[in-house]
């Protein structure tokens, strides 16, 4: 195994302290490129505000509170996840979540995608709403 081999092959040095400046200085490069450039990463593919144009608007995808939202989970701090929690809803019921999860009910999807989609739903209490908009759907 090649970490037997090499011990730092595997090492995390990113919590050491002797590389807390580096660390620091990198994660502030990296996010004012993602700012200059307007990364639509976190974006899954065919929500709204999914797309070149779309991701521009702020309104519809908040970077820089993104941003915040996913080095707090990164961190994991179980003393953050209720804030995490009153973020995400604000943030994911009104402009993302419900209305991608609401699509993946349609009956095109296969019945496993439907399935957790209207589980989803149900955990936030909008699946009488995905539910109504494909009565049709087996």
């Amino acid at each position: 195994m090649i970490s037997q081999l090499i011990p730092t092959a595997c090492a995390t040095f990113a919590a050491d302290p002797a590389h807390r400046a580096l660390r620091e200085r990198l994660s502030k490069a990296l996010d004012a490129h993602m700012i200059s450039i307007h990364d639509n990463g976190f974006l899954p593919e065919g929500v709204a505000g999914e797309g070149w144009d779309a991701s521009r608007d702020c309104a519809l995808y908040p970077l820089e509170q993104v941003m915040i939202l996913a080095r707090t989970a990164a961190l994991g701090r179980a003393g953050s996840l209720p804030a995490l929690r009153a973020a995400l809803a604000k943030l994911g019921e009104t402009q993302v979540a419900v209305p991608a999860l609401a699509e993946l009910c349609g009956e095109t999807q296969p019945w496993q995608i439907r399935l957790h989609a209207i589980n989803a739903l149900t955990y936030l209490g909008k699946a009488a709403r995905a539910l109504s908009d494909h009565s049709g759907s087996p």
